[in-house]
């Protein structure tokens, strides 16, 4: 016989916690008690989070294990539309997301060269129109101003309130003007504005004023211009619409040049200058320093980069051209000595030997073997003629 207990059923349960579902037909018998095991409820529609388009609905979750699922809506892009309406246009760069749908902000339409009303001189373009909005703009064109025009023909004179605007341009209407006793020319004189008439024996003139730069009782007498010139003089420049007008001359009024910018009374003395008249006095602006010189009134010597000093120290050379000025100072740039014709770094043995220093390394050119030697080297032995011998029989 055997002893029972309850089954261990490991991994069931009596029942689900929160966020945990039964998996359907998976049950284990303890003792009389039926458990069941649990999964990750399903949460189906339900999202960890919402992708690009969507947005949270709020207050709708699922708990799936220990995890808390949301419900996605599209996006509200609340002011966005699908299209824009007629009247309005897409706002550059400005979209939402909604779903799978790329949803636009609208604006007025631009509407460039339209206006909602036209303004004094000018007339609606029939037919041309553009929506805004809700507004209806219209195109505006120079107003026709028919029967109107620029100025009267000879023997004929505005009549006085009755005008027409055209863009900024005033037309007038004009009538036929009959000759009183006061008007006696047959023609109009010289520098003179006349007024004519019609008569019976063709147009008649009197003279109504001078033309400009003309004075008199017969306009032959040029205007007085007090205080204009012909032309200015050195050191003064004409001042901006300021002209007066003398029989056919026109004269201008004069002021001391500005010279903006020339703010020195002599130019300083390692400067190359340019030079403003102003009046009767001459002023100065540094335009560039002379060579070696800096600073604003070029009075600093020039720094020099690395490597120019004021002199080559011994075993160095200057190199060909290449100095820079500092002030009065000329400075060099230095290589290692040349040292040609010095090609030993050391002196032979039985040699007498000249030395030259090339940058920090001393260099030996031979000057003569010592006696008994000989060759470039001093390393053969000197070579006697045969008389000689080593010791004598």
């Amino acid at each position: 016989l055997v002893k029972c207990q309850p089954a261990t059923c490991s991994g069931y349960q009596a029942s689900c916690s929160v966020g945990y579902e039964v998996v359907f037909g998976d049950t284990c018998q303890f003792g009389d008690t039926t458990l069941v095991k649990c999964q990750p409820a399903t949460c189906s529609g339900y999202q960890a989070t919402c992708s690009v388009g969507y947005e949270v609905v709020s207050g709708d979750t699922c708990q799936s294990g220990n995890a808390t699922l949301v419900k996605c809506q599209p996006a509200t892009c609340s002011g966005y539309q699908a299209t824009c309406s007629v009247g309005y246009e897409v706002v550059s760069g400005d979209t939402c997301q909604s779903g799978n749908a790329t949803l636009v902000k609208c604006q007025p339409a631009t509407c460039s060269g339209y206006q909602a009303s036209c303004s004094v001189g000018y007339e609606v373009v029939l037919g041309d129109t553009c929506q805004s909005g809700n507004a209806t703009l219209v195109k505006c064109q120079p107003a026709t101003c028919t029967g109107y025009e620029a100025s009267c023909p000879l023997g004929f004179e505005p009549i006085s309130g009755d005008t027409c605007q055209s863009g900024n341009a005033i037309f007038v209407k004009c009538q036929e003007v009959r000759c009183s006793a006061d008007y006696t020319l047959t023609s109009c004189p010289v520098n003179t504005n006349c007024l004519s008439c019609s008569s019976d024996e063709g147009f008649l003139y009197k003279v109504s004023s001078c033309q400009t730069g003309w004075d008199g009782n017969n306009c032959l007498t040029p205007a007085s211009c007090d205080g204009y010139q012909t032309s200015c003089s050195t050191g003064y420049e004409a001042i901006a619409n300021e002209t007066c007008q003398s029989g056919n001359d026109i004269l201008v009024k004069c002021q001391e040049n500005a010279c903006t910018g020339y703010e020195l009374s002599e130019c300083p003395v390692h400067a190359n200058c340019d030079t403003c008249q102003k009046g009767e006095v001459q002023r100065y602006k540094v335009n560039t320093c002379s060579t070696g010189w800096s600073g604003a009134d070029c009075s600093t010597p020039a720094t020099c980069e690395d490597g120019y000093v004021a002199s080559c120290p011994v075993g160095y050379e200057e190199i060909s051209g290449d100095t820079c000025l500092s002030g009065y100072d000329t400075l060099v740039k230095c290589q290692a000595a040349s040292c040609s014709g010095y090609e030993l770094t050391e002196c032979p043995d039985n040699a007498t030997c000249d030395t030259c220093l090339s940058g920090d390394i001393l260099k030996y050119n031979v000057v003569s073997c010592t006696e008994g030697w000989s060759g470039s080297d001093c390393s053969e032995e000197a070579i006697c003629s045969d008389d000689y011998v080593a010791s004598c029989p």
